[in-house]
C-alpha cells in the first residue's frame, strides 16, 4: 500500500494539491481550495461545501473523493474542512494511473 499512497500524493502534488501524507490507512486527504475556487462553487448557508466539492470533482474531472466535512459538527463543517477531502489508494494500479490522467488533465485546462 505504500507504493500506491506514494502514487497518489505525486499526483496530487502534480495537481498543485498539498496531500497530507499517512503513515496508513487507505486514504490521503488533501486541501482542494484550488478546485473550489476554478470550479466556481459558492458557499452556501445550510449546504456542506466538502459535499458540493466532492460532486463538482465527480461531475467534471471524472474522480470521486470523498468529503472530511460529515467528521465535524454542521456548524464547523465549512470552516475547518470544507475543502479537504479525501481520495482513496486503495484501488488497482490502472485506476490510480486514470486519476492522475483526470486530475492532469483538468489541471492543465
Amino acid at each position: 500500500m505504500e507504493k500506491k499512497r506514494d502514487h497518489m500524493c505525486e499526483t496530487l502534488k502534480m495537481a498543485g494539491l498539498n496531500p497530507i501524507v499517512p503513515q496508513g490507512g487507505y486514504f490521503v486527504c488533501a486541501d482542494c481550495t484550488h478546485f473550489w475556487e476554478v470550479s466556481g462553487l459558492k458557499s452556501v448557508p445550510g449546504l456542506d461545501d466538502g459535499l458540493e466539492l466532492c460532486k463538482w470533482m465527480s461531475k467534471e474531472i471524472g474522480i470521486a473523493p470523498i468529503p472530511m466535512s460529515p467528521f465535524y459538527l454542521p456548524h464547523h463543517r465549512n470552516e475547518l474542512a470544507g475543502k479537504i477531502v479525501r481520495f482513496a489508494y486503495c484501488k488497482d494500479d490502472n485506476s490510480l494511473s486514470q486519476a492522475r490522467e483526470r486530475l492532469l488533465a483538468y489541471t492543465k485546462k
